[in-house]
């Protein structure tokens, strides 16, 4: 989806511009970028004399303008040919403007394309008609579907838009192809900073992902300006590259998930702008949400953990009680949805001693509850449950009623304990 980028090129602090360094920027397929510069002693050590980070390098490579945006060095060598390197990782990337100072860096709009976002909107302009005639005949047709405009909080608006490739004519013996895009454009009313931009991206990549139930992220961000030569008027696009891992991905079935845009089109302005509503008492539960999605990198106890976190944090800012422990918060969130959960759950008492004492040894590593707590496997199964209690929490909050919430949940446990079946 994503090759390695290297960008030869010269290299400058936007307060000396005259003193230029060569150097390579290496951008990985996770997006994990890094700048090498090599120079003469003077020239390194000047921008090595920046401190722990330097704030913004600005580049050139070929045509294109590039800044980097929170540089930070990793090594640094002094060579007996009075040479020097100087290794910085970076958090940002921006090729296509230079930007002199964190403040200027806004845009007009961006745009993003996230992964399996075509999966969750479903629609698309594309036919394809055989002839009844003719069974050699057939037509593929386009129409263009008009964009789906959610605006947020009378600041921005998120659309999701549908673009297409198509050749301008047919070689013969070569065929040709036509390619749908669907992306995500946010439009502020007045330019954002880049900060805010990420943001909004962050809380639309949860909503995606509680949807799906699966991590969906941005593997493509443009940023666009409104410009003009004097006669034209232009959009000014500039690629913008962070660090973003890629999972591995999975086909979807209906019963897989929770909801796409089909599940609730008729409602999807109401959904989305709850989700940003409620972003600001919720956002530390939608991110250690986020963080509990197919983490694979993590042992098994810490995704425990963290799952037992969200729903904590959940309880805290969504129940008027003085509830601190973990029990009684897990009590209250069960028994909204206990018409569900007891016909899976023989034992309600039990099965939240089980999540407290396992949760109580994995934190303070009490020797006395060892023989008490989940094993390996257990642990597994407790946090599966834990976060369909996150997410039947989350599903009402952007304004699913319980019946619902409580089928989608029974919907999805039962097609994971189907597929345990069928293995």
């Amino acid at each position: 989806m994503f090759e390695q980028i290297e960008l030869k090129g010269l290299w400058w602090l936007p307060d000396n511009p005259s003193e230029k360094v060569p150097g390579i920027l290496r951008i990985t397929p996770d997006k994990k970028a890094s700048l090498d510069l090599i120079g003469s002693v003077k020239s390194i050590k000047m921008i090595k004399a920046m401190g722990i980070f330097t704030r913004i390098i600005l580049g050139l490579s070929g045509n294109s303008n590039i800044t980097l945006y929170n540089c930070y060095p990793r090594a640094y060598y002094i060579y007996e040919s009075q040479m020097a390197d100087i290794l910085f990782d970076i958090q940002m990337v921006f090729k296509g403007s230079h930007f002199n100072k964190m403040e200027e860096i806004k845009f007009n709009e961006i745009m993003i394309d996230y992964l399996n976002l075509d999966k969750w909107v479903g629609q698309s302009g594309l036919e394809f008609e055989f002839s009844h005639k003719n069974t050699h005949e057939f037509v593929v047709k386009y129409k263009q579907p008009d964009p789906i405009e959610v605006f947020i909080n009378n600041q921005f608006k998120i659309s999701i838009v549908f673009g297409v490739s198509y050749p301008l004519g047919v070689t013969p013996g070569k065929g040709f192809s036509i390619k749908e895009k669907i992306r995500i454009m946010i439009s502020p009313l007045e330019k954002l900073v880049i900060e805010d931009y990420l943001n909004i991206i962050r809380l639309i990549q949860i909503f995606l992902s509680l949807g799906l139930r699966e991590k969906i992220y941005p593997f493509s961000v443009t940023g666009m300006d409104r410009e003009t030569d004097g006669i034209n008027e232009f959009n000014k696009k500039t690629e913008i590259y962070y660090n973003t891992i890629e999972y591995p991905t999975k086909s979807f079935s209906p019963q897989e998930i929770y909801f796409s845009f089909n599940d609730i089109p008729s409602r999807f302005d109401k959904f989305l702008q709850n989700w940003f509503a409620k972003a600001m008492l919720l956002e530390e539960v939608y991110n250690l949400y986020y963080s509990t999605i197919d983490n694979y990198k993590s042992n098994i106890e810490e995704v425990f953990l963290t799952a037992i976190r969200t729903i904590e944090s959940y309880h805290r800012y969504t129940y008027n009680n003085n509830h601190h422990s973990l029990g009684l918060r897990l009590l209250d969130i069960y028994n909204k949805y206990s018409i569900m959960l007891d016909k899976f759950i023989a034992n309600k008492e039990e099965f939240i001693d089980k999540i407290v004492k396992t949760r109580a040894y994995h934190t303070h590593y009490i020797s006395k509850l060892r023989e008490k707590v989940a094993k390996p496997d257990e642990i597994i199964v407790l946090t599966k449950w834990i976060k369909i209690l996150c997410e039947m929490c989350l599903l009402s909050e952007i304004g699913f009623n319980n019946e619902k919430v409580n089928y989608l949940a029974e919907t999805i446990i039962l097609t994971d304990l189907q597929a345990k079946y069928q293995r």
